[in-house]
């Protein structure tokens, strides 16, 4: 057991580390070649569209994940599953795209960078062709990480070598979608093929089934979008692609820096939820010292970030990005504090069943992000926005934590034995 954990958890550094590292590469490319205006223009279509990425991914990331961690020795059954959640997905895609032709015919806001819109789409279908869910549950990570990396490493040279000036910013849009369509597709090719599925056009109460399942866990990262993705998404509403662009660009750093942390959660999070199922005393204690491992690294990665805020804004994006230093600094012990909400929300009250509690304190905390950015956004620009997310992170894992507690879940020490 302990060979799959390091097997996944190694599987996702190489995916997950190479993807981000190369997007620490690409975004201060883009910034520098595009600049603040059109990379905010990107920038704020791709948090309309990131909508309909949540929308398609129904929480299947972490729901099917965990189902498919305790299907992966009852072949049948895992098939059935994988049918079921790809239909689901593949009708949420459907929806989703005509809720873009909608919003792009209806809204004359949207109307205006249209093709720029319909070029970012893209990456929605490539989000839904990827079975990453399903290598997750199973910890097989190791198929599609050279598949992963292949195709990074080509939208990295197709844009370098693309993407010339301010007036490309849609061939940047189009390469990075026109990326995910294809490692998704080689990703959906290789899961049959790879661990011997058999697919075939699942009953409708099986996609049911699946939905039913996804819903609680929707609904939570729904939430989550309202002080994350929404935050973009609301400064474009009531600033200027300028101001986007400054916020955006400090906001995809820090958030390559949590993706660089995220395969530790990732990797972790099906051994403990099959671990729950057969050894619950073994999870508490497992979760006990992840809980100090996870913690003390992120506090020292945050306190670095901080105290070199500005000069790392200065290396990657130049002088004339310095509104992003101020917004990155806010923004820089976003990794330690999540990582706390993270081993007390996913690894904690999800693997043990609370899945309503879990969805209520981001619902909350959503709420309160939402109530807070309007008037910060006003006041601060981007600098309210980064100043909200903190404020709701941290309300995320005092919730998380208090919850934690009153569902006695005892993670200081291992269950009693029964007797």
């Amino acid at each position: 057991m302990k060979r799959r954990i390091v097997e996944s958890f190694l599987s996702l550094s190489i995916v997950q580390g190479a993807s981000h590292l190369l997007h620490l590469l690409i975004v201060p490319f883009l910034v520098r070649v595009l600049g603040p205006e059109n990379f905010g223009l990107i920038s704020f279509s791709q948090a309309f569209v990131n909508y309909f990425i949540l929308l398609t991914d129904y929480g299947f990331n972490l729901s099917a994940t965990r189902i498919s961690s305790t299907l992966r020795d009852d072949r049948e059954k895992l098939s059935l599953l994988f049918c079921s959640v790809m239909v689901a997905k593949g009708g949420l895609l459907l929806l989703s795209a005509g809720v873009l032709l909608l919003f792009i015919v209806t809204v004359p806001f949207f109307q205006s960078e249209w093709r720029l819109h319909l070029v970012v789409f893209g990456s929605v279908a490539g989000h839904v062709l990827f079975p990453q869910w399903y290598f997750q549950g199973i910890e097989k990570m190791r198929y599609i990480a050279i598949v992963t990396l292949v195709f990074k490493l080509a939208t990295v040279a197709a844009l370098f070598l693309t993407v010339q000036g301010p007036d490309d910013f849609l061939w940047a849009a189009g390469i990075q979608s026109a990326g995910m369509m294809a490692s998704g597709l080689a990703a959906f090719i290789l899961a049959p093929a790879a661990t011997r599925l058999g697919l075939r056009w699942p009953p409708m109460d099986a996609v049911k089934s699946v939905l039913r399942e996804g819903r609680d866990v929707f609904f939570s990262t729904a939430a989550v979008s309202l002080y994350t993705n929404s935050n973009t998404f609301i400064v474009g509403l009531l600033t200027n692609p300028t101001e986007v662009g400054f916020f955006s660009a400090a906001e995809k750093l820090i958030r390559a820096v949590l993706n660089l942390l995220s395969p530790i959660s990732q990797s972790v999070y099906p051994h403990i939820s099959h671990m729950v199922l057969h050894a619950p005393a073994q999870a508490a204690l497992f979760l006990s010292r992840l809980f100090w491992f996870f913690c003390s690294g992120s506090f020292l990665v945050s306190a670095l970030l901080f105290a070199g805020s500005g000069r790392i804004v200065g290396i990657l994006f130049g002088q004339g990005f310095a509104p992003s230093a101020v917004i990155f600094r806010f923004m820089a012990f976003l990794p330690f504090v999540i990582s706390i909400s993270n081993v007390f929300g996913i690894q904690t009250l999800l693997t043990f069943g609370h899945h309503r509690i879990y969805s209520r304190n981001l619902i909350g905390a959503g709420i309160l992000n939402v109530v807070l950015i309007v008037p910060l956004v006003v006041v601060w620009g981007g600098v309210g926005a980064a100043i909200a997310v903190l404020i709701s992170e941290i309300a995320v894992a005092a919730l998380m934590l208090i919850s934690v507690r009153n569902c006695g879940i005892p993670l200081s020490r291992p269950f009693p034995r029964a007797r």
